[in-house]
């Protein structure tokens, strides 16, 4: 049985001082506050392949807690897609199938850029969140292209 993925808003995003979940950084304050703790992308980090140069992320950066917010919406429009086979999935697919995916999400996300800046006031919460979503969607196309590439023989 699937389980059921739960809807994605502010209201029920990790906050910091809750227990149950990984936080949600909101200031450099934050990450700087949980040293004695790996975060999430660090334990990620060290079952996947960076490439050579790439630096791991310093947690002590003033883009650190943007980069960990985003990712977050990343792993979420991810996570609605999981049945199609993550890496496994888009691998088959290639970089050129995907190119053309990513051109379909990028017209997406002009769209919700467009409705939130025409949007009344009372919408724009709901509106930002689109965009944020569909900007996430741009980005894992990307990531989704960039793996292909870095897995070709």
């Amino acid at each position: 049985m699937k389980k059921a993925s739960r809807p994605f808003n502010e209201d029920n995003w990790p906050k910091p001082d809750t227990t149950g979940g990984e936080p949600w950084p909101r200031t450099a304050e934050v990450i700087h506050a949980q040293t004695p703790r790996i975060p999430p992308a660090q334990e990620a980090l060290e079952s996947v392949w960076l490439a050579p140069g790439i630096p791991t992320p310093d947690r002590k950066s003033p883009t650190w807690p943007f980069v960990f917010a985003f990712a977050c919406a990343m792993e979420y429009k991810l996570s609605l897609n999981r049945r199609k086979g993550d890496s496994a999935g888009w691998r088959k697919d290639g970089s050129a199938a995907l190119i053309d995916r990513l051109d379909d999400e990028v017209e997406e996300l002009t769209a919700a850029l467009g409705q939130y800046y025409s949007a009344f006031p009372g919408t724009l919460k709901q509106h930002r969140l689109a965009v944020l979503l569909e900007a996430a969607d741009v980005a894992n196309f990307c990531l989704m292209i960039a793996d292909c590439i870095q897995h070709e023989t």
